[in-house]
């Protein structure tokens, strides 16, 4: 039995790591550097078509923290919960640097702010992947493909977007 022990030990170690690196996440959890106790200010999204190629434009949103938009948005992202991408074990805990684009109009970008901190949350279709300061992490939504979709229609469908394409042309 002493025998096993210097080599169970470190193995369950190990496997408690694990578990706890994949274990899932709330919203506010993916977000590198993320304060739970301090407000959003605002947030900003960036809606970018999936295919350079495509007739859609890009689109700028702004939504202030206390409007009835970013209420609904929230209620959205913190519907699911977000599992750590295993791969990015391989990268120190980091994301990938290239992610596939599986979302057929649009891909998003939110960025919401605390001050002077940015904290960014991309939809791919995949993965989410998520930024704070320079730590990146990716996600899988536990609800799946559908709800990114859901949230990209959401914002596209948002009052408060901004054509940036055509404006910038003119």
């Amino acid at each position: 039995m002493r025998k096993k022990l210097p080599i169970l030990l470190p193995l369950c170690v190990l496997c408690l790591l694990l578990v706890w690196y994949l274990w899932p996440r709330s919203f506010s959890d993916t977000l590198p550097g993320f304060s739970k106790d301090d407000p959003v200010t605002h947030c900003a999204v960036l809606l970018t078509p999936s295919d350079p190629g495509s007739s859609l434009s890009t689109k700028q949103i702004e939504l202030a923290a206390d409007s009835q938009a970013y209420q609904q948005l929230m209620e959205r992202l913190t519907s699911t919960r977000y599992l750590r991408n295993p791969t990015d074990l391989v990268r120190l805990g980091q994301a990938s640097s290239t992610q596939s684009i599986t979302l057929e109009d649009y891909t998003a970008t939110l960025s919401f702010y605390q001050g002077e901190s940015m904290f960014s949350m991309s939809f791919y279709g995949s993965q989410v992947e998520t930024q704070g300061g320079s730590d990146t992490r990716s996600y899988f939504p536990l609800a799946g493909q559908d709800f990114q979709t859901q949230v990209v229609q959401f914002l596209q469908d948002c009052p408060d977007a901004t054509d940036i394409s055509s404006a910038s042309r003119s």
